[in-house]
């Protein structure tokens, strides 16, 4: 297997003869900002939202030919194919950054030198969005047992990153289940009150699509109950450290286990 590689939606670039030939510029997302003057003012002043643009990657690569029958041409085929066949945003990891990931698609054009019908080389780019989000952030995050026995249970969550990240949470109980979450001042924080009905289910809540789901992948959100110190229904985002508090009045809280999916540029 090559040294260097890239996985695009679970395909390695190995499986097609690609090795990445070097050190890929390290590219990273920009600040999305208005600039604006004020009349009577010097300078340029800007307007922020904490959002980012899309930015492009790319991989010069070279091929060689991992199969008798196929010649550079008919290998070139098949990369086109492996990267063009991935409609819309897929997962993208390379071996120079192996603790991250992106979500990134190819469009293409793909283009391939051939040299002596044997051997290709060319650049791969891909419009990667703004996030890095790192592979430890994929791993749940579980409510303590003290948590979960207590009536007025806490604990915390600490962000390794300078960005808000958006978790999934996942819910198991039953009765109404009412927890807060709060993170660094300044912040809204947010209560849920969860009407798990009589029986011990579970439920998920994705705090970056807004969407709530049971067990059988239903929608949940009638039977939930969302209030915000900022006025709205506002999901949480984890940025420094978040207090999770368990309210005295909580049903049957089983589990409570958070995926934080921290990111970075």
């Amino acid at each position: 297997m090559p040294k260097s590689f890239i996985i695009f939606n679970g395909q390695s670039s190995a499986k097609f003869g690609v090795t990445i030939e070097e050190l890929p510029q390290s590219s990273h997302a920009e600040r999305r900002a208005e600039p604006y003057q004020i009349a009577g003012r010097n300078g340029s002043f800007v307007r922020e939202d904490g959002t980012f643009e899309n930015y492009e990657q790319a991989y010069t690569f070279n091929t060689r030919n991992i199969t008798i029958d196929r010649n550079a041409y008919q290998t070139s085929c098949d990369i086109a194919t492996w990267l063009l066949g991935s409609s819309g945003y897929c997962r993208l990891e390379d071996t120079y950054e192996p603790e991250c990931y992106r979500l990134a698609r190819f469009a293409g054009p793909f283009n391939v030198e051939s040299i002596l019908h044997k051997y290709g080389r060319g650049t791969i780019v891909f419009d990667c969005q703004p996030e890095r989000y790192l592979k430890t952030g994929e791993q749940p995050i579980l409510a303590p047992q003290a948590f979960l026995s207590s009536a007025n249970g806490e604990f915390s969550i600490a962000n390794p990153t300078e960005f808000a990240a958006e978790p999934v949470i996942n819910v198991v109980g039953s009765g109404i289940v009412h927890f807060r979450i709060e993170t660094d001042p300044g912040t809204p924080w947010t209560t849920f009150y969860l009407d798990l009905g009589s029986e011990i289910q579970g439920i998920t809540i994705d705090c970056k699509t807004y969407k709530m789901t049971a067990g059988d992948g239903s929608d949940f959100s009638s039977h939930a109950t969302i209030a915000s110190s900022d006025g709205y229904k506002t999901l949480p985002k984890l940025l420094g450290m978040t207090n999770i508090r368990k309210l005295s009045n909580s049903g049957n809280l089983q589990g409570l286990a958070i995926t934080p999916r921290w990111w970075t540029v």
